[in-house]
């Protein structure tokens, strides 16, 4: 009941509330008072694969420039994923032919992993922009 008073004590006080990009923020001019986001909807997807014995993931947190990028390897049989995170944008990508490493396409990305490395290509750049690199974070 405490808490709820306290609560309600801020609520009742003149309140500013800011647009914090996805959420609202209510504060009272020196301190935060609350913050209201909305909820995070997710779904899993469960893909069965024909002679796949085992699945393996691999999960690394890379350096692009200015950005994060998570990446997940997601192998089973004959089939190769990356679910990536690349700042606010999630993408499943596919692996593709290349000629060395492991190259994966999805929506707008190319991600293209050779060792400890990366490349992030934005195809909304064009096709022939250059790739940014990507370093394993520390």
């Amino acid at each position: 009941m405490e808490q709820e008073g306290k609560f309600l004590g801020l609520l009742n006080g003149a309140l500013i509330w800011k647009a914090d990009g996805r959420s609202i923020l209510l504060s009272n001019g020196t301190e935060s008072v609350l913050r209201l986001t909305p909820p995070t909807q997710e779904a899993d997807v469960t893909i069965r694969v024909p002679g796949a014995e085992s699945v393996d993931r691999q999960t690394v947190r890379y350096t692009c420039g200015d950005k994060t990028v998570d990446a997940e390897y997601i192998n089973a049989g004959p089939v190769s994923i990356a679910r990536l995170t690349i700042g606010d944008d999630f993408v499943v990508a596919a692996n593709v032919l290349s000629g060395s490493g492991a190259k994966y396409a999805g929506g707008r990305y190319i991600w293209w992993a050779k060792g400890n490395e990366a490349m992030l290509y934005d195809l909304y750049r064009g096709t022939d922009a250059d790739g940014i690199a990507c370093v394993p974070a520390p």
